[in-house]
């Protein structure tokens, strides 16, 4: 796994927790507002650390951002930031219990909130994710069938590339 992208950005790791039928999947994701851009979706995840690898960054930053109790199963994506170069790993987790809510001791709970920086993770339809101010974009459309694929019959992790 990658840390670090070849530009000397720090990578970015995060993914989908899922819970639910193959036919009837929900997948958490972190609705955010900020007066500048408004309402907008993002994929739960944050910065790797030094040496953190990819997949213990994503269980650290789900579980920050998510607050559930999860299983994670593999690498879905891999996504470049034309633009900074930065390289984003997203995981698929199954959900185990818990309700969304930020990890009290996250830092988008402890410092980052307040009335003009909100985060809230919810439980979304996968099925509903393609209508949603989604960043990054490239993954709205083929979310709800990667998810389903994944799941069914294991996981291939795909190579993206970002338009925002």
């Amino acid at each position: 796994m990658t840390r670090v992208s070849e530009h000397g950005a720090r990578g970015r790791a995060g993914g989908f927790v899922v819970r639910g039928a193959l036919d009837a999947l929900e997948v958490v994701l972190l609705q955010r507002f900020k007066p500048e851009r408004g309402e907008y979706w993002v994929v739960p995840g944050g910065g790797v650390e030094p040496e953190e690898t990819a997949r213990d960054a994503a269980a650290r930053e789900l579980l920050e951002e998510t607050g559930l109790e999860f299983r994670l199963l593999g690498q879905l994506y891999e996504s470049v930031n034309p633009v900074s170069g930065r390289v984003a790993h997203y995981f698929v987790a199954r959900w185990l219990a818990g309700e969304p809510c930020l990890h009290a001791a996250s830092p988008e709970a402890v410092e980052r909130r307040s009335p003009d920086n909100r985060y809230a993770p919810r439980w979304v339809r996968a099925g509903d994710v393609h209508a949603l101010p989604l960043f990054p974009s490239v993954i709205r459309d083929r979310l709800k069938e990667d998810l389903r694929a994944s799941l069914e019959g294991g996981i291939n992790p795909v190579r993206l590339e970002e338009t925002d």
